[in-house]
């Protein structure tokens, strides 16, 4: 919260996903994604707020490389099947997600 109060809106986020391995080195994956947001209040800022918040669900396939037991590179096309939005906003129509883990054996 700034000094003239703005507030952005409560938001919810939900994630399901899984994968399907393909051989020993990639993996196909899938994931829904949902958002919800609250509208934003302006304080007194004057600031215009219509126009924020709403309800988004995407679903992104994906691909995963393995290049040993422990290091992987992924990446996911992420576009809506479902928008509800308060009046037009600035979004992207699709995203392109890139990732690199990790897996650290503690035992």
């Amino acid at each position: 919260m700034g000094n003239r109060d703005y507030r952005f809106g409560d938001t919810w986020l939900f994630h399901a996903g899984g994968h399907y391995p393909i051989d020993e080195r990639f993996d196909l994956l899938g994931q829904f994604a949902c958002t919800w947001a609250d509208r934003d209040e302006a304080g007194s800022t004057g600031e215009y707020t219509d126009a924020t918040g709403g309800t988004r669900l995407y679903f992104s396939p994906g691909l995963r490389y393995r290049f040993g037991r422990l290091i992987a590179l992924y990446g996911y096309y992420q576009y809506p099947i479902y928008e509800d939005l308060n009046q037009v906003q600035l979004t992207a129509d699709r995203n392109l997600l890139f990732g690199f883990d990790y897996q650290v054996d503690l035992f």
